[in-house]
C-alpha cells in the first residue's frame, strides 16, 4: 500500500483493475473495500464511503471494513456516522485498539461540535438577522447528523 500512497499513476492502474474486478464478479466485496481505500488516499471521501458501503453490503464481516468506514466518516467531519459504523461488531480482537482510537476521536469531535453548536445558537439568539451565523449553525448540524 505504501507504493500506492506515493504513486498516483499506480493508483490509477490499481483503481481500474479493481473497477474491472467489481464488474466481473458478484463476489466483489473485498474489491469494493480496496477501492474505498484508494479513494481515501485520493481524498475522495464520498466515493470512499460509497465503496465501503457497497463492500459491506457484500461482506459485513470483512477485515477492517467498519473501521475503514468510520475513518472515512471522521475524515469528512461526521463523528456520529463514525460511531454508527463502529457500533458494528468487529470480529477480530486485534482491531480493538484501532476501534478504540477511532471511537475516542469521534467522541472528541462530537464534544467540539456540540460546543460550537451551543456557541452559534447563543450568538444567533442575540442577533437573529445574522445569516452567516445561521449558515454556520446549519453546517454544524449537518456534521452532527448520523
Amino acid at each position: 500500500m505504501k507504493a500506492l500512497e506515493a504513486d498516483k499513476a499506480l493508483r490509477a492502474v490499481a483503481g481500474a483493475e479493481l473497477e474491472r474486478s467489481i464488474q466481473a464478479s458478484d463476489f466483489n466485496g473485498v474489491a469494493h473495500l480496496h477501492l474505498a481505500h484508494l479513494r481515501t488516499l485520493e481524498g475522495r471521501y464520498e466515493d470512499a464511503r460509497a465503496e465501503s458501503q457497497a463492500g459491506l453490503a457484500h461482506d459485513g464481516f470483512a477485515a477492517y471494513a467498519w473501521e475503514r468506514l468510520a475513518a472515512n466518516e471522521l475524515s469528512e467531519g461526521r463523528p456520529r456516522a463514525a460511531l454508527a459504523a463502529l457500533a458494528h461488531e468487529g470480529r477480530s480482537p486485534v482491531l480493538r485498539e484501532v476501534r478504540a482510537r477511532l471511537r475516542f476521536e469521534a467522541l472528541a469531535e462530537l464534544r467540539e461540535l456540540g460546543t460550537r453548536r451551543a456557541e452559534l445558537a447563543a450568538a444567533l439568539r442575540q442577533d437573529p438577522a445574522r445569516r452567516d451565523l445561521a449558515d454556520s449553525l446549519a453546517a454544524v448540524e449537518r456534521r452532527l447528523a448520523p
